[in-house]
């Protein structure tokens, strides 16, 4: 998998789960093995960012998630101008899509079943 993320210190994945301890944990189970990611996926939209801890500490509060999709964290993009997103307070949820200019309900769109489905979908051959 073609990582290209600096190394992160668990001081910072620890300051983002104090954050945000409502996340998955499949979410910081990968963040602690791989930092982040950018990657071909092998589903839709075929290719992903995984934030940085660092910044998935700031990535929601700036595209303004808290007021136009609140109970949804923000942790990556594809690099076309859509976010993927997962509901908080969920153990196993779902990992949708969402056009970043167009945060509602309504514009999310289910790309995989949890977030293990879609690491799983992460292209592994560098």
């Amino acid at each position: 998998m073609p990582l290209g993320v600096p190394e992160l210190t668990n001081e910072v994945i620890d300051r983002l789960r104090t954050a945000s301890p409502d996340l998955a944990s499949e979410y910081f189970a990968f963040l602690a093995r791989n930092g982040g990611a950018e990657s071909e996926l092998a589903i839709d939209p075929g290719w992903i960012h995984v934030w940085e801890a660092d910044y998935a500490l700031t990535g929601s509060s700036e595209y303004g998630l808290a007021d136009f999709l609140p109970g949804y964290f923000a942790f990556g993009s594809n690099g076309a101008g859509e976010l993927f997103v997962i509901q908080r307070g969920a153990e196993n949820p779902p990992v949708f899509m969402v056009p970043a200019g167009d945060l509602n309900a309504g514009s999310l769109a289910q790309v995989a079943d949890n977030f293990a489905v879609l690491e799983a979908a992460m292209r592994t051959d560098a």
